[in-house]
């Protein structure tokens, strides 16, 4: 197709919605509402793929699969844009003018940034949708809910590259075939294929309906199924597209499945393709007893029996049973012949009636038996119950078949039991010159010796086991012999076998094995999982795969299986062996022969083990080996690698067995090559052999050679110095030696080269066998033009960003909606601006925040940016915006001058994520609020760590009108706001704010608090320092203006206007090992002042902790602390020193003291110092440390403790506050009352009083406030009532505030009937809350009071259940010991609203409709009564339901009670007996009518196929009774409701015809009528009528199948086959080609010859047959023409509806004379010869066409002007092959002009 065509077919697609051919709903829909599944995918493009003129593909997979809900007004294009939101919020879905879609727009163009375009020059792409598996023709907009979509629908977003093909759409060659056909309810017969179209559905037993799914082949198609032998195209059908779809049906029944009517397809005129479905009822049990003879096959080999039924499986027993009995044996092979061979044509259902076996033993040694063979053809036998045959005196051979003498068994399946005595088996009693092969037996068999899963006993060389399993329990009672798959294997050969099933042996001898229990056959590649168990303490020689063994080859064996016996145990062999190679038995077993091996469980569960069993075994994947034949297997190839860490690759790739290292699962018919690899080492390669296999490769070393690097400035030349080099072999990092050269091996590598101030450098190079240097000259990077972007490459999904252009790519694809997830690494310095420059910069996901945003709004950054170290130059506002959590942004320095409002940071706005390791130089004004050097803003969950601002930050925030304590302004050096940890951070910038009273400024921190539903402890600062300048009006800090946290191993040493540690504390602050510098604030708080030198000394260093380390070179601090992840190291200063600067360290005391008591001030220190304390305020706190609550007022005391070892010596000071008691519980009961809920909901049964209700509030407000008081400390008291809310004029008191019982609650009652409250709300009742002196009052919003439970149920048991009797229920009976018929189920009483019902049975015989919970539902239910075979009483449940029960503002439990009624339903056999009598009273001759003929129908003259009647036409229900007819005469033969007639030639036949019905739960309830006919005689006209017409089709085959076609001998259009052929009055022929127009009067296409419905392939003819199906197809006779002219043959067997029916029953019967007469109306091979011209016809018929038309235009007569064209015809002419030449049809006139031209110039030569 040209790229114009795909170009304007794709541009339509999307122009109708991206949806091609087709209109689904013809007729509109319900508008109920419901769901529809969306599904987006990409499964075409791979990630990163460019995809031409929209860009590289961003992503692939399945993007959304999701449910969401319709709503009015939506259409398909507004519940996929629904389905991608509810995904991710952030995914665009955008239309053909890239704006957000709409009800209104026209397609869908983009989804999450994957659009569509031109892909290559012939091919476009884009979005296309299907609705339920099909493309349809209206555009998706136009598909409204209710109004073309429906509740259940699926819509499927596919993207193509192609135009179409690629996802499933055809718009060259569409197909109009199903690819697949799933249905449940019911088996399809033949099993279904794309090309047959014409089943049988026969009824799972019981079922009344089908559920059909399908696919078809071209998405383009739609499928439509409809009930009947007719369809209206314009009618919807019963399905909706592929959607699966549940069908009632009953027995002759049709369904057709219809795929691209042409109706439907508005692109092109194709031909439908109709699957017929005729229903069939579900097959009666066999009764153990009736035979009957196979239709099909006459036992030979080469035309077996084909077995459709029990009752043809019992035939061929009786059959076969009676020769045997008739034989004397055979004495030669030559004498033996091959009979009663048979095929399954499918299940076979032998309904464990007891079964005689197929030619019973009559003795172990007799030389006859079943000789012929047995195919399963992979159905299974079910309800096996064999026996002993009880008419045989030998009392042995128990099994599906007895004694197979010479005949082979195979690819069957037998389920069931089996019961006897000696030889007995699931498959064979006893294989005596036989073979089983492909054979399952899952028979529990039970005998007494010589028993086996497959066969008993195998006795002859010749015999075979291959390919075989039992996995069915096998007991042996008598004196052993038992076997898994065979009991005594004397001679022969088992195969592939495996045993699963469990092997006894109760009897008292021996000889018991997995596998085989004794023998001399051959065993290989077998394996045994059953456990083998002997019950008796004299059983021996008992083993895993044989219990003694005679033989000499046993090879290939495993077991796993566990071995009970007394002695001779073995887990492969009990005793005897000899020949035993590679067997293998896992160890908590043990086997004495030492040719056996014993494995862990674990080496034999895996796959690589099947590479020890050899080629014969395979894996799942998992577990251990199975045998290549079971279902699932795959061969094995497992590689032992040296060195260990080679790598190997095969090719094509493999799948990987799980948990295994190098083992490979190989696709059978894939042919694999090898490769292994290994750094310094030397690959090798190969080829995989067939078959599971170990593989030993040992790799050689390789040389190594030695690479350095020579870095140099690009401009200057200059060699460079401090890069770091990464250098891959792939995706391996190699290491650098000492010296910075590298060890390389021969190979290509790539390289990696930084430098700061430089751009990343990258390259490749090679190394050969020479050591060599690499040259890499870089750049340094220029200033971004503030415009261009251009995308970086990827490496892993993580984006390389190396330049400004790429950074700025990487912002707006984030801001644009791309993805909020992507990764990214600087690779180089980037430089937004210098100082040439003045660009603008947008931050990195500059969206709407999560402060206060809803979660439907987030869009955050969520991924990964790593900075390795490098620097962003020149940013004019922060680098990211907002990141939410799970992000990471590291390892990033800033600079630049940045300004903004509010929540402003130099790394990030706002995060609810993670920073760490990253620097900002920035310079940062603002006129708003939180705002920090790194960020702005940090939310609960993210962190701060290991950073630095070295960049002054002002605040011109001020607002006067603001009240004081809304000035806070939220300034800190590394973060404004925190609510998370902030750790290892330093400040070296001034932080100022200079509005007038603004507040909440800090060196670190502005503010930090934990965070509203976070734990406590979350948020914190810990071991921080600052060093820059810090000033505010109040809420100034060294290290925080205001703090609600705990502050840690902290210190400042910058000038500040405030605290120097904490400007102000909330609730949660605490300040613990903290110290500021002389001179440096104007309040130090409780935190230790130091003097410089102090700060500066190795003690202090070991005074704040870990964290730390001395500033020496280079001098970072002025040699103040700096963090040992700044390069501080650790101080070596005197023990003394030490041991009193970490003692000081580690003490403690409390900031504030609410109780008297001891402090218990420390004297010791952990490091031997002495610690002595002094107060200032001894009457409060003694020097002892024993505290006094003063009476009048707080006091704050200062404590001083002087640390002391040898002569060190450190003080340490701390400020404690002390309270009263009052006071200290008054505070404590204020941050109580904050955290008490505003509301409650009392429950009734369970809260009675109010103040205990809140009371059990408490401890969860004292755990969330972090309040010192227990809830026993307190009392709660309820002071105001409040009021009621719903209904101001209720006077009722539901609160009691009266002082006794304060707090009762009284439940709500009204009258249900007329109430319109559903409960009461109090609001503003007031608790008063008591601690000691201290009280504060709690004033509740909404008290919601429930019902009064007891009196509501009293009302519904008085006025509803009372009321409702069966006399409201019963429907059509009369009494509740006597129900018959459906009752009637209201939903409620006498409309009275307040109270519904929901119906429930526990009577089997009663069903209910769904529950219908609506108490506006005006309906009654229903309670379907089906009477079973007894009578059945039980329980009928209405459960009343209390209506008005309140939903909002909270969920009320539900109000019920339940009433009963015991209902007896009469059994169903009365009701039989009168329908059936009924029925046969309708039965009459006058209703019957002919399948065919129009005629009125005469029974006293009957001239064709007589239709019979149905259950439905008697008013029957098919799934309750049978029909069956029964002639008297073969001259009608009835098949199911039809009478196939065959009247005798001149003379009426009458013929009785009985009809029968049954009550199929109880088949003895039956009863028959007799009824006569009249056949019309057949007339010698009649019979050569039909012959003239025999040979007129013969001779006119062509005309009836040519279609377009005018001639055999030039066919280039489609045949057409057809369906019947008759003569009209004129005796001239109709050809009919519409099943619809079928007569029954002519000749049809029947069965080819060779044609087998059952063959798993039967080449794809049935009745067309094409010699060359790639040039005819078979069936449809399709034309493909090939380029060279082609023969081809099509032949057709064809049978005459009324006449070869005699010939094919005296045939079948027998009957050679009889069938001689008709022999004429046997069915007629036909067959056409055809010539299908080749395309290279039309291109030489084109090439003479242009040269015919030069010949035409040479003019005549013929002149000397004439040559030019003479002489361009004839080179035009020569140019062409033979068969061109051959058909320029005037050639001659060429010739003749030629002659012309040349006599004019010999003319001209003469005259001259």
């Amino acid at each position: 197709m040209s790229k114009r065509m795909v170009a304007l077919l794709l541009a339509l697609v999307m122009l109708l919605g991206l949806l091609p051919a087709g209109a689904l709903a013809a007729e509109p829909e319900n508008n109920s509402l419901g769901k529809v599944h969306v599904i987006v995918e990409n499964m075409t493009a791979k990630e990163g793929q460019d995809l031409g003129t929209v860009g590289t593909c961003p992503w692939a997979g399945k993007l959304v699969d999701t449910d969401v809900e319709m709503e009015a007004g939506d259409n398909g294009i507004t519940l996929v844009a629904k389905a991608v939101k509810k995904t991710n919020e952030s995914y665009a879905v955008l239309d053909g003018e890239n704006k957000p879609v709409d009800k209104d727009a026209a397609y869908i163009a983009s989804i999450n940034g994957l659009a569509g375009g031109d892909y290559t020059e012939e091919e476009n792409n884009g979005w296309m949708c299907t609705l339920n598996g099909w493309f349809t023709s209206s555009g998706l907009n136009a598909y409204q809910v209710g109004t073309g979509i429906a509740d259940g629908d699926e819509l499927r977003m596919m993207y193509s590259m192609t135009g179409g093909p690629d996802v499933g759409y055809t718009w060259n060659d569409p197909s109009t075939a199903l690819a697949s056909l799933n249905i449940s309810g019911g088996t399809l017969s033949p099993a279904f294929a794309s090309d047959v179209t014409e089943y049988t559905l026969t009824l799972d037993d019981g079922s009344k309906a089908v559920t059909l799914s399908s696919v078809q082949k071209d998405k383009s198609m739609q499928v439509r199924t409809y009930k009947g032998t007719t369809y209206d195209a314009m009618q919807a059908g019963l399905t909706r597209g592929n959607r699966k779809a549940t069908i009632d049906v009953t027995a002759d029944d049709t369904l057709l499945i219809v795929v691209g009517d042409q109706a439907w397809n508005s692109y092109q005129t194709i031909k439908k393709t109709v699957y017929t479905l005729t229903i069939a009822a579900a097959p009666q049990g066999w009764d153990g007893k009736t035979a009957m003879q196979p239709t099909k096959g006459d036992g030979s080999t080469e035309d077996p029996y084909q077995i459709t039924s029990a009752a043809e499986l019992a035939w061929l027993r009786n059959d076969i049973n009676t020769r045997v009995a008739s034989q004397g044996g055979y004495g030669s092979a030559a004498e033996k012949e091959a009979y009663g061979s048979a095929v399954l044509m499918n299940d076979i259902d032998l309904n464990d009636q007891a079964w005689v076996p197929i030619s019973v033993v009559t003795s172990n040694g007799a030389k006859k038996g079943y000789t012929g063979t047995f195919n399963g053809n992979g159905h299974t036998i079910f309800g096996l119950n064999a026996i002993v045959d009880p008419n045989t005196t030998a009392a042995v051979g128990a099994a599906l078949f007895g004694h197979v003498y010479g005949g082979t068994i195979k690819n069957l399946t037998v389920k069931g039991i089996s019961n006897g005595k000696n030889y007995t088996a699931g498959i064979a009693a006893i294989l005596f010159n036989g073979t089983i092969s492909d054979c399952t037996s899952d028979v529990t068999v039970n005998g007494a010796r010589m028993i086996g899963g497959i066969t008993g006993y195998m006795s002859n060389a010749d015999c075979k086991l291959i390919c075989c399993a039992n996995t069915g329990n096998i007991t042996g009672n008598d004196t052993g012999a038992v076997g898994g798959v065979c009991g005594t294997a004397n001679k022969g050969e088992i195969n592939a076998c495996y045993n699963s099933g469990t092997v006894t042996c109760t009897g008292n001898k021996r000889q018991t094995g997995g596998i085989a229990a004794s023998g001399a056959a051959k065993i290989t590649d077998c394996y045994n999982t059953g456990n083998v168990v002997t019950n008796t303490t004299k059983s021996k020689q008992v083993g895993g795969i044989v219990g003694y063994y005679s033989g000499t080859s046993l090879s290939n064996c495993y077991n796993t299986g566990a071995i009970t016996a007394s002695s001779n145990v073995g887990a492969i062999l009990g005793g005897g062996g000899s020949g035993i190679e590679n067997c293998y038995y896992d160890n908590t077993g043990t086997d004495a022969n030492e040719a056996t091996t014993a494995l862990p469980v674990a080496d034999i569960n895996t796959a690589r083990f099947a590479t020890k069993l050899g080629a014969a075994f395979g894996s799942l994947g998992s577990g251990a080996p199975v045998l290549m034949w079971q279902t699932g297997a795959k061969a094995v190839a497992a590689f032992d690698v040296t060195p260990e860490d080679a790598v190997v690759t095969l090719t094509p790739a493999a799948k990987t067995a799980a948990g295994e290292n190098n083992v490979f699962l190989l696709t059978s018919g894939t042919s694999y090559t090898y490769t292994v690899s290994a750094s310094g080492r030397a690959d090798a390669s190969g080829a995989l052999e067939t078959g599971s296999k170990l593989y030993t490769i040992e790799l050689p070393a390789a040389q190594a050679y030695r690479v350095w690097f020579n870095v140099m400035d690009k401009e200057s030349g200059e060699k460079i110095t401090g890069y770091t080099v990464e250098v891959k072999s792939g995706d391996t990092v190699c290491p650098a030696g000492e010296d910075g050269k590298y060890s390389l091996y021969a190979g290509k590598y790539t390289y990696t080269v930084s430098a700061s101030g430089y751009e990343t450098a990258k390259g490749e190079f090679t190394v050969t066998k020479t050591n060599h240097g690499v040259d890499v000259s870089m750049a340094r990077p220029g200033a971004w033009d503030g415009t261009t972007t251009e995308q970086p490459e990827q490496v892993d999904g993580v984006y390389q960003i190396a330049n400004a252009k790429q950074l700025a790519w990487f912002a707006q694809k984030i801001n644009a909606g791309g993805s909020r997830s992507l990764c990214a690494v600087l690779i180089s310095d980037i430089v937004i601006n210098d100082a040439s420059t003045n660009n603008e910069w947008t931050p990195i996901q500059d969206g709407i925040s999560g402060y206060g945003a809803a979660e439907e709004d987030r869009c955050e950054y969520t991924g990964t940016f790593d900075g390795k170290g490098h620097t962003v130059y020149g940013l004019t506002a922060p680098l990211f915006g907002n990141a939410d959590k799970g992000s990471m942004i590291k390892n990033v320095t800033v600079t630049g001058t940045i300004t903004g409002s509010t929540n402003v940071g130099a790394i990030c706005k706002t995060t609810y994520g993670n920073i760490e390791s990253c620097v900002s130089y920035a310079t940062i004004t603002v006129d708003g609020k939180r705002t920090g050097g790194i960020a702005g803003l940090v939310y609960a969950g993210g962190s701060i760590t290991n950073c630095i601002n070295y960049g002054a930050i002002t605040s011109t925030y001020a607002t006067p009108s603001l009240a004081p304590d809304a000035k806070e302004a939220y300034i800190g050096g590394i973060v404004g706001y925190a609510y998370v940890g902030v750790e290892t951070c330093a400040n070296f910038g001034e932080v100022k704010a200079t509005g007038d009273g603004i507040s909440c400024v800090g060196g670190i921190a502005g503010y930090a608090r934990v965070g509203y539903e976070a734990e406590a402890g979350s948020a914190y600062l810990l071991n921080c320092y600052n060093t820059g300048a810090v000033s505010a009006a109040s809420k100034t800090g060294g290290i925080v203006g205001e703090a609600a946290v705990a502050v840690t191993n902290c210190y400042n040493t910058g000038a500040v206007t405030g605290g120097a540690i904490i400007g102000s504390s909330a609730t949660g602050s605490s300040m613990k090992n903290c110290y500021y510098l002389t001179g440096s604030c104007t309040d130090g708080g409780s935190a230790a002042e130091k003097t410089e030198a102090e700060m500066k000394s190795a003690a202090f260093v070991l005074t704040l902790g870990e964290a730390y380390g001395q500033d020496t070179t280079p001098n970072q601090n002025k040699g103040y602390p700096i963090f040992t992840w700044q390069g501080g190291t650790k101080p070596t200063i005197d023990p003394d020193e030490e041991a009193v600067a970490k003692d000081a360290a580690a003490l403690t005391v409390p900031e504030t003291v609410t109780e008297a008591g001891d402090l218990h001030l420390t004297t010791t220190g952990d490091n031997s110092s002495t610690i002595t304390w002094s107060s200032n305020n001894k009457t409060i706190i003694t020097d002892a440390g024993v505290v006094t609550l003063p009476t009048m007022a707080d006091e704050t005391v200062t404590l001083t403790a002087t640390v002391t070892k040898g002569l060190a010596s450190q003080t340490r000071t701390f400020r404690v506050l002390v309270k009263t008691d009052t006071g200290f519980r008054q505070e404590e009961l204020a941050k109580i009352e904050q955290s008490l809920p505003k509301s409650l909901v009392p429950v009734y049964g369970a809260d009675t009083n109010v103040n205990e209700l809140l009371r059990s509030k408490l401890a969860a407000a004292i755990k969330a406030s972090g309040a010192a008081l227990k809830p026993e400390d307190i009392t709660v008291k309820l002071t105001n009532g409040g009021r009621n809310n719903r209904n101001s004029s209720d006077t009722t008191a539901y609160l009691n505030a009266g002082e006794e019982n304060n707090g009762a609650i009284t439940f709500y009652y009204n009258d249900p009937a007329t109430d319109t409250r559903g409960g009461e709300t109090v609001v503003s009742a007031v608790f008063q809350l008591t601690s000691g002196a201290a009280s504060v009052t709690h004033t509740m919003t909404t008290i919601q009071i429930p019902w009064d439970v007891n009196k509501v149920k009293a009302d519904m048991q008085e006025r509803i259940a009372k009321n409702l009797t069966f006399d409201l229920i019963k429907g059509n009976n009369t009494s509740e010991e006597d129900i018959t018929s459906d009752l009637t189920l209201p939903y409620h009483l006498d409309r009275d609203l307040w109270c519904h019902f929901t119906w429930s049975s526990a009577n089997s015989a009663i069903t209910i409709d769904e529950e219908k919970d609506q108490p506006t539902i005006a309906a009654n239910g229903t309670g379907h009564v089906t009477p079973l075979a007894v009578d059945s009483t039980g329980k009928v449940t209405a459960t009343i339901i209390f209506n008005k029960t309140a939903s909002s503002p909270y969920e009320e439990p539900p109000i019920t009670i339940t009433k009963d009624f015991t209902l007896t339903v009469k059994s169903g056999s009365s009701v039989a007996v009168d329908q059936i009598k009924a029925a046969l009273d309708l039965y009459t001759l006058d209703k019957l009518s002919y399948i065919y003929l129009t005629d009125p129908f005469d029974p006293q003259n009957v001239l064709g196929d007589v239709q019979l009647l149905r259950p439905r036409q008697l008013g029957l229900d098919g799934s309750e009774y049978s029909i069956t007819v029964t002639s008297d005469s073969s001259y009608v033969q009835v098949n199911g409701y039809r009478a196939n007639i065959l009247p005798q030639l001149g003379q009426k036949t009458a013929v009785q015809l009985t009809v029968t019905i049954k009550y199929k739960a109880n088949e003895t309830i039956s009863s028959s009528k007799k009824l006569t006919i009249q056949l019309a005689p057949l007339s010698q006209e009649t019979i050569d009528r039909e012959k003239l017409l025999i040979q007129k089709v013969r001779a006119a085959l062509f005309d009836g199948m040519k279609g377009e076609n005018t001639s055999p001998d030039a066919i280039t259009k489609d045949l057409h086959s057809f369906q019947e052929v008759y003569l009209d009055e004129n005796n001239e022929l109709v050809w009919v080609y519409d099943v619809k127009e079928v007569t029954g009067m002519g000749l049809v296409p029947g069965d080819i010859p060779g044609y087998d419905p059952m063959a798993s392939y039967s080449g794809g003819w049935r009745t067309f047959r094409s010699s060359n199906e790639a040039v005819i197809t078979h069936e449809s006779l399709h034309v493909n023409r090939p380029e060279q002219t082609t023969k081809v043959k099509v032949d057709c067997s064809l049978e005459s509806e009324r006449f070869t029916r005699y010939w094919t029953q005296f045939t079948e019967a027998g009957n050679t004379t009889e069938a001689e007469k008709w022999k004429d109306f046997a069915p007629q091979a036909m067959e056409l010869e055809l010539t299908v011209l080749g395309t290279s016809v039309d291109t030489d018929k084109a090439a003479a066409d242009a040269v015919i038309a030069l010949i035409d235009d040479i003019p005549t007569p013929v002149t000397l002007e004439s040559e030019s064209k003479i002489t361009a015809a004839r080179d035009a002419y020569d140019k062409l092959t033979d068969p061109q030449q051959a058909l320029v049809s005037n050639y001659k006139k060429l010739t003749a002009a030629e002659a012309a031209l040349a006599a004019l110039k010999d003319a001209q030569d003469d005259t001259d």
